[in-house]
């Protein structure tokens, strides 16, 4: 739910790598509460990670004169620390339930919870209101089905290969999410872009390598 109310008013490219960086919370708690330990180059690797999360929330100035950090960095980290503290759970879950089990119950768990926020007089007057609503429901079918088969595409690769190496590849997509932004705010509106000159863009895609590239090594160390 955070994620979702972040995207409403954040920029997708600088929003999703950031919340990418739960894997380094992850390596973090598990230290912590887990006795869990990690190797130097893991520790080097958390810190390009946390660089490149820093360097991506840098916004410059409107005349591309000075910069600053933009504020909306604090609330992607809090949703990247909730989703690390969820991985950490679901280890402990796993030991007593099969994994086809507890993605059900959470489904269902997460169908409540969305249902109960939902079903209130302020949202099904905003449905009413939705100016194109055959084109608001396309999208939101077309988003769940995409949901859906990378879902399945990444059982079946983690059936059939290394689960580190599929997680690592997996941990790529910020990379994807800042290529389709860019085609998108070049053709539509629909993303909440800013139009980006090549110095941000130049950037954004260095943050990106080095959280992508963080990330990989945390895998697959």
């Amino acid at each position: 739910m955070l994620i979702l109310h972040i995207l409403q008013t954040g920029e997708v490219s600088r929003v999703i790598p950031v919340v990418c960086t739960n894997p380094v919370f992850v390596a973090i708690l598990a230290v912590l509460l887990l006795g869990e330990t990690l190797t130097y180059l893991e520790w080097i690797a958390v810190m390009i990670v946390v660089l490149g999360a820093v360097l991506i929330s840098i916004r410059r100035g409107s005349h591309g004169s000075g910069a600053g950090f933009a504020g909306s960095l604090f609330l992607p980290l809090i949703a990247s620390l909730l989703l690390a503290a969820a991985n950490l759970t679901s280890k402990y879950a796993l030991e007593h339930v099969s994994y086809w089990n507890m993605l059900a119950f959470g489904s269902l768990l997460v169908a409540f919870i969305f249902l109960s926020v939902s079903l209130r007089p302020l949202p099904l007057r905003q449905l009413r209101t939705v100016r194109r609503p055959v084109l608001t429901a396309g999208l939101l079918i077309l988003n769940n089905a995409l949901v859906l088969l990378g879902m399945f595409l990444m059982f079946w690769a983690i059936q059939r290969g290394l689960v580190s190496l599929v997680s690592a590849i997996a941990g790529a997509r910020p990379a994807f999410v800042f290529v389709y932004a860019i085609i998108l705010g070049r053709i539509s509106h629909v993303l909440l872009e800013q139009r980006m000159g090549r110095q941000t863009i130049a950037l954004r895609l260095g943050a990106i390598a080095m959280i992508v590239g963080g990330v990989t090594i945390i895998h697959l160390a």
